[in-house]
């Protein structure tokens, strides 16, 4: 059986696509289906959000809903 390799030569600087939702849209989706009860839909969707707005303010509210489902 022959061995694949990849090498990583560098780091690929990921952005929201240009059809992005809104960070606010996002947040909102989230917090729905956290009141819809689907948790593992807002848990995935939680470093989706991260990851294409790291630095986004997020209400204190939601982010204490969300630790509580991920402990």
């Amino acid at each position: 059986m022959e061995e694949r390799r990849v090498q990583i030569t560098g780091s690929r600087v990921m952005s929201p696509p240009q059809d992005a939702v809104s960070p606010e849209a996002w947040l909102a989706a989230i917090d729905e289906m956290l009141k819809a009860g689907l948790r593992r839909d807002a848990l995935a969707e939680w470093p989706r959000f991260r990851q294409a707005y790291p630095n986004y303010p997020v209400p204190q509210e939601l982010l204490e809903r969300l630790q509580v489902l991920k402990d």
